[in-house]
């Protein structure tokens, strides 16, 4: 994928054309911790706030996917940019943090918390909204009885090997989610910030 990338990029490919879901490149090199091809994007005039259709950010991507190393990296070399969209909301109203607590992902969610717990100056988001992060919890359904069609509900499903991936509402894609003992790490840490992050996030 690296070496493609290296001569696309070397026949002025454009580095912010995008797919049938509004996924550019870094979107996806980012969403799917190709971290070199990450860091090559970034090289050219990369838009690193772009949204796809359904206005998920980089850091949604990322936190989605357990991409902390990425993340990490976006946040040091793009503070501002990073800090504006820290706590965005999707268009279904959820932040990078609901999406790395909603897919069980350990280290985005650790990393998440204590960079906004940090930040005492954000912008808040100009729509508002009563949900935080509190309000967010999974619903684990059972492979059979999952409804393909079905796109106005956030559902995880429960594969025969134990393993969790979770389908975007409104999307073609999937997230391949932690497992049940990472979910419940993710929750036992999550809990201990839980009235400190409800005033961080209640008016993003």
């Amino acid at each position: 994928m690296f070496k493609v990338t290296k001569i696309l990029l070397r026949r002025n490919a454009d580095v912010n054309a995008r797919d049938t879901v509004g996924f550019t490149p870094l979107l996806v090199a980012a969403g799917w911790g190709r971290d070199t091809v990450t860091e090559l994007l970034l090289t050219r005039r990369v838009d690193v706030l772009a949204m796809d259709d359904q206005e998920n950010n980089i850091l949604h991507i990322t936190a989605a996917n357990g991409r902390t190393n990425v993340m990490k990296m976006l946040m040091a070399k793009y503070p501002k940019e990073m800090d504006s969209i820290l706590i965005a909301r999707n268009r279904h109203g959820w932040t990078p943090l609901d999406f790395a607590l909603r897919c069980g992902q350990i280290g985005t969610t650790k990393h998440l918390i204590s960079t906004i717990l940090r930040k005492t100056d954000l912008k808040q988001d100009a729509r508002t909204s009563s949900r935080t992060f509190v309000h967010t919890r999974f619903f684990v359904v059972k492979m059979e009885d999952f409804d393909s069609h079905e796109r106005y509900t956030y559902r995880f499903l429960s594969g025969e090997e134990g393993k969790i991936s979770y389908q975007m509402p409104r999307c073609n894609w999937f997230i391949e989610a932690g497992s049940k003992e990472e979910y419940e790490e993710v929750r036992l840490f999550s809990t201990k910030y839980e009235n400190k992050l409800r005033q961080c996030l209640a008016k993003s």
